[in-house]
């Protein structure tokens, strides 16, 4: 019995300093990084706890280091803004008279992300242009607008979601997205989306990490 708790106080021990280090590592002002630190936080207790249970102590340290790198899954598109560039007349100017639908019709014009190529816990910024076409007896619908991140051809995350009314005319949707500290170097993916109804579209932009 004293043999446990021994392992315990280790094991909690190693919790808190793990966790200290996560911490003073992810400390920083901004929404985004604040959002990626507390889901670090969160995976390297969680980890560091299921990590003792299987190894005790050095499974504690193991577990949490595993789970900080899962706090991952909190980077977010954040600073999130969208603006009317087109108005209806404008737009089909530039890319052509759209026929006339019963349905609502999206389109991406331009998928963009900037800078491309950057080093691990850097800031992204993501924007999408896109035009929307309604039918005549309809003002307005709901666009849903969606940010997802890939590598190799995998899902690693959704960054950000936001549902949109829009009129006929184009729009430029996006934000910022700060990637984690020790993302791994590579080429990743951001596929934007646009969905209304039944209608949609998807287009990637890619980006380089050092």
């Amino acid at each position: 019995m004293n043999a446990f708790w021994g392992s315990f106080r280790k094991g909690i021990l190693c919790l808190i300093v793990v966790i200290g280090l996560v911490a003073s590592g992810c400390a920083t002002t901004s929404q985004g990084k604040q959002e990626q630190a507390a889901g670090a936080l969160g995976g390297a207790a969680l980890g560091a706890l299921l990590g003792f249970a299987a190894g005790g102590t050095d499974g504690a340290i193991i577990g949490a280091a595993a789970g900080a790198v899962a706090g991952f899954a909190a980077v977010t598109l954040a600073q999130y803004h969208s603006a009317q560039v087109r108005s209806a007349s404008e737009d089909q100017k530039i890319y052509g008279l759209t026929k006339v639908t019963d349905t609502p019709v999206v389109k991406i014009r331009q998928a963009m992300c900037s800078p491309e190529r950057i080093s691990p816990g850097q800031e992204v910024q993501i924007v999408t242009d896109y035009s929307v076409c309604l039918p005549p007896s309809t003002s307005q619908v709901s666009v849903q607008e969606q940010w997802i991140l890939k590598k190799d051809g995998q899902q690693l995350h959704v960054i950000g979601s936001q549902a949109e009314q829009r009129a006929t005319g184009g729009y430029k949707a996006g934000g910022a997205v700060t990637m984690p500290a020790k993302l791994k170097p590579g080429t990743y993916v951001i596929e934007h989306k646009v969905q209304a109804g039944t209608s949609y579209d998807v287009t990637p932009s890619v980006f380089y990490v050092n």
